[in-house]
């Protein structure tokens, strides 16, 4: 279920919580198509999501977005906004994740890392695959 009660703030500094592990993900807008990439391991594994990952020690929730698209898919985007704050519970890992709105700045779109697939689709036809916990309401958003 998702609380986004205690998600944290993103800011421009880092941010450390002694349960959660920090994270963020990037919908990136082409157009009318947002960027999703098919989960190859973990819990999400065979599930579609926006780029992202685990913020790393001394990285911002806004640079850990980037990072994670440019390993994943090899785009770059430029974040217009906060898309939303999400709160995961994974077993006995709880997530606190931030998700950013983004414009395509350039690169072509490749699955790499820990991405098995890549797609640009309208968020209204994204919400028919198997998606990840938090994407139904993140879509909506766009």
């Amino acid at each position: 279920m998702t609380d986004r009660s205690s998600a944290p703030t993103p800011s421009t500094s880092s941010c450390t919580y002694s349960n959660v592990i920090n994270a963020a993900s990037i919908a990136v807008m082409h157009g009318e198509l947002v960027l999703l990439v098919l989960r190859r391991t973990g819990k999400n594994a065979g599930v579609w999501a926006f780029p992202g990952g685990k913020v790393e020690t001394n990285e911002t929730f806004q640079q850990t977005a980037h990072r994670e698209l440019l390993e994943e898919t090899g785009v770059t985007a430029t974040i217009v906004s906060e898309l939303g704050r999400f709160s995961i519970d994974a077993g006995p890992k709880r997530y606190a994740l931030v998700v950013f709105k983004a414009h395509y700045a350039q690169g072509v779109a490749v699955a790499a890392d820990d991405a098995a697939g890549i797609q640009w689709i309208t968020p209204k036809d994204a919400l028919t695959l198997p998606l990840a916990e938090h994407m139904a309401e993140a879509l909506g958003a766009l």
